[in-house]
């Protein structure tokens, strides 16, 4: 009120002022026989006084302060309400304080109206302060409101007819309670179990006029083995119409195991809520199995980052789980979707969409790998159910594109080693086959692996298929460091070189091509791109089809693409890019900033495309290496091998594969028909990078290459050979092994004579030294 006066005063002040210097000016003469203007320095102008320091009482107490950030909040001056509220958090209310001036606001609207200001000050250092500021004051009412101590005393005050107990009392104590939200439900539930008559059932009639978000709480408590709770609960529930209650009632509705009374009331329940005769509504199975794949989906949450999720764990009701009251969505949804799909089955074992969207659950919210040597429960579980149930998994997956689900599906499969996967449940390829052209480079290696490793015969055309995928992963080149690979696709030179930089300057490792045709072949060599920028003006073939060919390819459309467009182009190509997957559209001069570039190729980007680890890019090339080198022995047999020679040649090259895998990889090069494996061979020997044992099981390989499909050798590798064998600093293993090389070589009969002449056995050596006698006893210490 005093703002008000403030401009009130103001205002008369100054029309007073012009009322008192009206009749001076009547008096001037007309401006044209005024006198002329003496010269004289001009006085500077006057400095206007600050209306706010002379009228404006400064904010000093807790009320003051409240009362001067709203009204700067009504005016729209929202950096000095900002201000303002900094100096109310410096004098640190207590939420006994805030709580008055709740109340004298008129509820708990007035304070939530800090969390909705749009921007407290342009400065983004004071706009940041703010907010945390008013979040601090919320947090400290909310505190106050769900102090167990004082809920307890409001509910006491619901209790019998009394003195102490006013219906006044009664009526504050409910409003309080509607304050306190969720936390007032697990104490009033326990006042209701541990009551009875009268006293009992005032607690019940509060439960439904607590708000909204007193549900979650209350629908939990349906949990708890008391059938007489569950029965007000059920009324309670009834009476608050919240259609978000009813995955709760189905199992109650439909369990054998529950009363009959309580079957009757919940079967109600979904009758009046759902507005249809029970007998008209699905089977509860059905119904739980529907709310099991909603969470699956993603459908129950809307976009919502974080839940609290309340329970019954045994003893209490509470809100998440120790350390954890509020969880990410994703566990949210794997906590509701294995509930409902576990009711589900509860009421039929062997009902198989319950089963299907079980093990779909527990796959898709796998947490990261266990620890070494122990087993997840998942592992036995996969490892005990019935095979046909998890082929049912991997196909739905593979329809629904959910990579988490397939990898683990797949993994199980192989595990059991499963001779059936092989083939289809139904018409159509076996699930197996399908994931080896699913387009994520993960899905694809597993697939291929379990192909190989599970018995029984190859399924038509899987053949060439398993050979391709193992060669595109042992042919991923190594990355310099241990960032993501990124196609980089401009036709301008000068362009694509600074977008490359701009790539590099993101933490990602630039694959520079100038065309569409270069950009297809480059990604079709090797699976080590993780993600592909190129410019919407890219030549040959065009973008059009260059778009449609990416997004088809089996083996990179599953991976993110960016198109970089003229800013006249962009809304156009989002159109466009609508129809696909995975595609963006930014304007090019956006494609020069790193983070733009960090968040649209790596950051944002939907599960099951994140970029390949180190680790994990390692473990792929050893992976197919070690399994191609197995296709070579013929192991299992049915696969052609030669169409990945390349490939695996290339294994002999790649830095730090482990020493077992690179043994079995000489091992197959040594068993390819051409000249090429016995010069690779030949290399790999001569390189002393490598160690001494490798090199030697090399020259062994070496050996029986020559000598089954004879010579090939270049004269430069033969000479080197020949001086390794000569050089005394060789390792000596290493050294009997390449001259057995050397013997391979089938020299004429003059090298070979040469060769006898200049062998000289060794020196015999001196009689050797008598060792002294020994001492018959042995002498004492002294």
């Amino acid at each position: 009120m005093f703002r008000i006066a403030f401009r009130l005063a103001v205002g008369v002040a100054f029309l007073a002022a012009l009322l008192a210097r009206a009749p001076a000016q009547e008096k001037q003469p007309p401006p044209d026989k005024q006198p002329p203007p003496k010269d004289k320095p001009k006085d500077p102008p006057p400095k206007l006084k600050d209306p706010y320091s002379e009228f404006f009482k400064p904010p000093k107490t807790i009320d003051e302060f409240w009362e001067a950030i709203q009204y700067e909040l009504k005016a729209g001056k929202y950096d000095l309400a900002a201000a303002h509220l900094h100096g109310l958090v410096g004098l640190k209310p207590t939420g006994e304080d805030l709580a008055r001036i709740e109340n004298a606001a008129g509820g708990t609207r007035a304070l939530l109206r800090l969390r909705a200001v749009p921007k407290w000050s342009d400065d983004e250092k004071l706009d940041k302060q703010a907010r945390k500021e008013a979040e601090d004051l919320l947090f400290t009412l909310g505190q106050y409101h769900t102090d167990l101590a004082r809920i307890d005393k409001f509910i006491r005050n619901l209790g019998g007819e009394s003195e102490d107990h006013t219906p006044e009392e009664r009526a504050y104590a409910l409003r309080e309670l509607q304050k306190a939200g969720t936390a007032a439900v697990p104490p009033l539930i326990e006042a209701v179990r541990s009551t009875t008559g009268l006293e009992r059932q005032r607690y019940v009639t509060v439960l439904p006029k607590l708000p909204k978000e007193a549900s979650p709480p209350l629908v939990a408590a349906l949990d708890i083995p008391d059938n007489a709770l569950r029965l007000d609960l059920i009324g309670v529930l009834l009476q608050r119409a919240d259609v978000t209650v009813v995955p709760a009632l189905w199992h109650l509705a439909a369990s054998p195991n529950n009363p009959e009374g309580v079957r009757e009331q919940a079967s109600k329940a979904l009758a009046a809520i759902l507005q249809a005769p029970y007998d008209k509504l699905p089977a509860a199975k059905i119904a739980l199995t529907r709310e099991a794949e909603k969470h699956y989906y993603h459908q129950a949450f809307g976009e919502t980052p974080i839940v609290a999720v309340w329970r019954w764990d045994g003893k209490a009701l509470v809100q998440g789980w120790p350390g954890a009251p509020t969880v990410p969505v994703s566990k949210a949804e794997e906590y509701y979707g294995l509930k409902y799909a576990r009711q589900a089955l509860d009421l039929d074992p062997a009902y198989e969409p319950a089963q299907v969207i079980f093990l779909s659950l527990a796959l898709d919210k796998a947490d990261a790998p266990p620890a070494a040597g122990k087993v997840p429960d998942l592992h036995k579980l996969l490892a005990t159910v019935n095979p046909e149930l998890v082929t049912a998994v991997l196909e739905r997956a593979l329809t629904d594109r959910r990579p988490s689900v397939i990898l683990g599906a797949i993994k199980g499969l192989t595990d059991m080693a499963e001779a059936r996967a092989n083939r289809p449940r139904t018409q159509g390829q076996p699930a197996l086959v399908r994931a080896l052209y699913y387009p994520e480079r993960r899905v694809q290696l597993a697939a291929a692996e379990a192909l190989i490793r599970i018995p029984g015969p190859n399924p038509p055309l899987a053949g060439p298929r398993v050979v391709e995928v193992l060669r595109r992963a042992a042919a991923a080149e190594p990355a310099e460091k241990d960032v993501p690979k990124i196609l980089v696709g401009y036709f301008n030179a000068e362009m694509g070189q600074e977008v490359a930089k701009t790539v590099e300057k993101a933490g990602l490792q630039p694959v520079r091509v100038n065309t569409g045709r270069e950009a297809l072949r480059r990604l079709g060599e090797a699976a080590d791109i993780d993600a592909i920028l190129i410019d919407a003006n890219l030549p040959n073939p065009g973008l059009s089809s260059l778009l449609a060919q990416l997004r088809a390819d089996v083996n990179v459309g599953e991976l993110p693409l960016v198109l970089a467009a003229p800013k006249e182009r962009v809304d156009g190509l989002r159109k466009l890019a609508d129809k696909y997957r995975n595609v963006a559209v930014i304007p090019g001069p956006q494609a020069l900033d790193s983070d733009t570039l960090k968040r649209v190729l790596v950051d944002a980007r939907p599960d099951g495309s994140k970029p390949l680890t180190d680790a994990e890019r390692r473990e792929q090339t050893e992976v197919a290496l070690r399994l191609l080198s197995g296709l070579a022995h013929n192991e299992p047999p049915g696969y052609e091998v030669q169409p990945a020679i390349d490939a695996l040649l290339n294994g002999l090259r790649v830095p730090k594969v482990a020493d077992a895998t690179m043994a079995g990889i000489i091992d197959g090069v040594g068993r390819l028909e051409g000249p090429k494996p016995q010069r690779e061979l030949a290399t790999f020997v001569l390189d002393a990078n490598h160690p001494a044992a490798l090199r030697a099981a090399a020259a062994a390989d070496l050996v029986r290459h020559i000598q089954k499909h004879g010579l090939a050798l270049l004269p430069t590798q033969i000479s080197a050979l020949e001086s390794l064998a000569k050089d005394d600093k060789t390792d000596a293993a290493l050294r009997a092994k390449v001259l057995l090389v050397e013997g391979t070589l089938r020299p004429d009969p003059r090298v070979t004579g040469d060769r006898l002449k200049d062998y000289k056995p060794p020196d015999p050596g001196g009689a050797p030294p008598k060792e002294p006698p020994k001492d018959k006893d042995p002498p004492k210490d002294q």
